[in-house]
């Protein structure tokens, strides 16, 4: 008799995985689980879908956003004095134009009680930044930001400009007296 159950377990097994087979080719998006018979003659189920993973970048940041998140830790870095923060993302040109010395004395004085209120966003185009001071220094896709910087209660309407370097947001300024060219 044991040799009998054995045949109708293995029959039963097969037709099973048959019908599992059959079901897992002509699934029509139905998630029915397909019976299948252990090899101690338990029947189990279980669910066997073809899948497909795909991978979707994130989408970079538009320029209003990089701008609006860098205001935002700019203005608090003023408030708390992080005059290394500023140092660091000065622009380089900036330093190249003024010195390193000169940038740092001048960031050691100008933390303060500022906040910025972004008036637009303009896109990235070019800018010469030593116009100013009679130099030609050009940014390629400099981007100008208009705002009004609050300094106390004192409010003042600039056209300030950043520019992307790397990865980060940097940000131009007047240090002082140029370096002689």
């Amino acid at each position: 008799m044991n040799r009998r159950l054995g045949t109708v377990l293995m029959i039963a097994g097969a037709a099973l995985a048959a019908v599992g087979a059959i079901g897992l080719v002509s699934d029509d998006g139905d998630s029915k689980p397909a019976p299948a018979a252990t090899p101690t003659g338990e029947v189990t189920t279980s669910t066997s879908r073809a899948t497909t993973t795909s991978t979707t970048e994130a989408a970079a940041p538009t320029t209003e956003e990089l701008v609006s998140a860098f205001y935002e830790v700019f203005g608090a870095a003023f408030r708390e004095a992080e005059t290394d923060f500023l140092f660091e993302r000065l622009h380089p040109e900036v330093i190249a134009l003024y010195g390193e010395d000169q940038c740092r004395a001048f960031i050691e004085k100008v933390p303060d009680n500022r906040s910025f209120e972004i008036l637009e966003v303009h896109n990235p185009a070019p800018w010469n930044y030593g116009e100013r001071e009679g130099r030609e220094i050009p940014i390629e896709d400099a981007i100008q930001v208009d705002v009004i910087q609050r300094i106390d209660d004192r409010d003042t309407q600039l056209d300030s400009h950043l520019a992307v370097v790397g990865d980060e947001v940097r940000w131009f300024t007047d240090c002082g007296e140029p370096i002689p060219a």
